[in-house]
């Protein structure tokens, strides 16, 4: 399966999540299907709540944090990116096009299961690290 095909089959997925407000079984076998082991992870990741939406203000902009095992992941959910290991070396090889960090957020979200921290705009550059 391309690309495309993970990503619409993740986005048809979220969207029955978030019609339901909850993931059923069928859902979460579905993501097993379409992306085995990695959709496993994702799903405990959201089970024991480490997805963080930070929406800065006045700005309004927002940026997702998942946090992982060794270290909290920034995410641009709409440019398919995290700064993991995991996605930075499979996205280079071309074996995987989301990370467990990007489908356990499009989850979470699609079912409002998530930490949300409002912030002023001044914080933005502490959370992506920039000196």
């Amino acid at each position: 399966m391309g690309e495309r095909d993970d990503i619409k089959g993740l986005d048809q997925i979220c969207a029955r999540i978030k019609q339901k407000g909850v993931i059923t079984s069928q859902e979460a076998d579905e993501l097993t299907r379409l992306f085995s082991d990695r959709a496993t992870k994702a799903l405990e990741i959201v089970a024991s709540h480490r997805v963080k939406k930070y929406v800065f203000y006045p700005s309004n902009v927002t940026r997702w944090v998942v946090v992982g095992r060794e270290a909290e992941y920034l995410l641009l959910p709409s440019a398919q990116y995290c700064s993991c290991d995991d996605f930075h070396y499979s996205f280079m090889k071309g074996q995987a096009h989301l990370c467990v960090h990007l489908i356990a957020q499009k989850v979470a979200e699609a079912q409002g299961d998530y930490k949300e921290f409002p912030e002023e705009d001044s914080e933005l550059d502490k959370l992506i690290d920039v000196p």
